[in-house]
């Protein structure tokens, strides 16, 4: 499973990563597929499938605020 931002290796490199580096950054977008999955018993079927099928242990999910004027709670 490959995340749909992953930036490809020309614009990697084009903001200065080598080929090796652009790979390497490259692979920290990828979720590998459990070889034995999980039985998992979550309330939905998309989070059973999700964290049953797929190692999950390297994801990283982060957000970014802009300064707007309003408060964020």
């Amino acid at each position: 499973m490959v995340g749909s931002f992953k930036p490809s290796l020309e614009k990697l490199e084009l903001e200065g990563l080598s080929k090796i580096e652009a790979k390497e950054f490259q692979k920290s977008y990828e979720v590998p597929k459990r070889e034995k999955p999980l039985q998992m018993n979550l309330e939905n079927e998309f989070s059973n499938e999700l964290f049953g099928f797929y190692n999950l242990s390297s994801l990283e999910i982060g957000a970014s605020f802009y300064k707007t004027g309003r408060k964020h709670y």
